[in-house]
């Protein structure tokens, strides 16, 4: 119904000028996408295959919690749900972002939630206020870290914000569709993904805060703000302060970082964005 929709913006927000303007420099500076069926694809075993790799790493350094991953039939796609990947058996995907992807579920999301375990405060766990936007900003900088940001991926990303707001400004789930579809050249399935996505349950703009959380961290490292404080929990970067004078007062624990952060290729990446990097700029 609308009052879901209503509860949803609630939460995540509205749509923000400035980030509806990130989504359409997007799409101008990269008006179609690149087609999927010429890169290897991998299935849910194999996906799962690395993705285990990932987990075994993780599990020693929280010996006191129990991670895993679990292929089903009743999930869409890559979802955790604390400190399980849950892995579709439909599940196809490029073999060029199996990399970005394991960073971003497990690397980040997975992650954050042990590290939020490990401290005193069950808030740093169960989530602070707004903390989904920075989880989902600091999930794609994971993967823009790995070399795995593709042009698809940024314009899915672009595409869910022009949706998110179509339906704010009272468009139809069609005329979102044809929106996306005739205007900014994604196909029709990719475009009734999008739409599906935003408009499930009487809408929802969850979708339109990973682009929102990557621009918000992008303007943090620029600020010079410290990446390794990020993985402390789940919040929000206005928290930013807050915990690091908990973890001054040594009332927090030092976080654990993820592992992709010691290759020198990341390194150089993150030097890039502390010097100052546009969202078009990314994929250059």
């Amino acid at each position: 119904t609308e009052n879901f929709r209503f509860i949803g913006e609630s939460l995540f927000g509205s749509i923000e000028e400035e980030v509806l303007d990130g989504a359409l420099k997007i799409l101008d500076a990269y008006p179609n996408g690149i087609d999927p069926k010429a890169v290897k694809r991998f299935d849910c075993h194999e996906f799962a295959e690395h993705a285990q790799e990932e987990i075994d790493y993780y599990q020693d350094k929280f010996p006191q919690l129990d991670l895993n991953l679990e292929i089903r039939n009743d999930v869409a796609g890559i979802m955790v749900s604390e400190t399980t990947l849950l892995i579709s058996d439909e599940l196809s995907l490029d073999s060029n972002r199996c990399d970005a992807l394991v960073q971003h579920e497990i690397a980040t999301h997975i992650l954050t939630h042990c590290n939020g375990r490990s401290q005193p405060i069950k808030q740093m766990y169960a989530g602070f206020a707004g903390y989904d936007q920075l989880q989902e900003g600091l999930a794609v900088l994971a993967e823009f870290l790995v070399d795995g940001l593709t042009v698809n991926r940024m314009r899915l990303l672009a595409g869910r914000v022009i949706a998110a707001d179509s339906l704010v400004n009272g468009n139809t789930f069609i005329e979102t569709f044809e929106r996306l579809h005739q205007q900014y050249n994604f196909t029709e399935h990719t475009s009734y993904y999008i739409t599906m996505r935003i408009y499930r349950g009487g809408g929802l703009t969850k979708d339109a805060v990973y682009l929102a959380g990557l621009m918000n961290v992008l303007d943090y490292l620029k600020d010079g703000g410290k990446l390794e404080t990020l993985y402390t929990g789940k919040f929000n970067t206005n928290h930013v302060a807050l915990i690091e004078e908990l973890l001054h007062r040594d009332i927090l624990k030092k976080p654990e970082l993820p592992r992709f952060l010691e290759r020198d290729s990341v390194q150089q990446r993150l030097h890039r964005l502390r010097e100052g990097v546009s969202l078009t700029e990314l994929l250059n």
